[in-house]
């Protein structure tokens, strides 16, 4: 049996009131949980909002793809299915002028680049360099949040 005055005994209550005194009470010890599960709730949820966005931009990227594979193949009634409601107005015979009226205005079409991905105010803009004889022209694709087509243009590269 230790008595008080062993050294042994002098170190092992300074390490239980220390111990003591780190201590949590149980409310304390549960409000922390709370928070814990709070900040991890937090984090999963953004993370999988940053992977639904970067879902979103592949999505685009998709239907521009798609958008200048139907118009480079003549299928201008299938080119706008993904079009946003305000973009409808922009008809099949009317795509077909446009898309037709290209290499007369800047030489004959060539090859396809790879796309880029930018965004702008919540939305995802894809742009598709499009050879056209020595020139070179970006495809335009802005995609909504709904994931529909919400702007297009060809403009010269500059």
């Amino acid at each position: 049996m230790m008595r008080a005055a062993d050294p042994r005994n002098r170190f092992i209550k300074r390490c239980t009131t220390r111990v003591a005194l780190v201590a949590m009470p149980k409310s304390i010890q549960w409000d922390f949980s709370m928070k814990h599960r709070a900040w991890v709730v937090t984090a999963i949820l953004s993370f999988s909002s940053v992977l639904a966005l970067a879902a979103h931009a592949a999505d685009c990227k998709a239907i521009s793809g798609k958008l200048l594979d139907n118009l480079d193949h003549g299928n201008y009634a299938v080119a706008g299915a993904d079009f946003d409601e305000e973009m409808k107005t922009l008809t099949p015979e009317r795509l077909k002028i446009f898309w037709q009226g290209l290499p007369k205005k800047w030489g004959v079409r060539g090859a396809r680049d790879d796309a880029r991905l930018m965004q702008k105010n919540g939305n995802d803009i894809v742009v598709t360099p499009l050879h056209f004889g020595d020139r070179v022209a970006n495809a335009v694709v802005v995609c909504s949040v709904s994931g529909q087509i919400s702007g297009f243009h060809v403009v010269p590269q500059q």
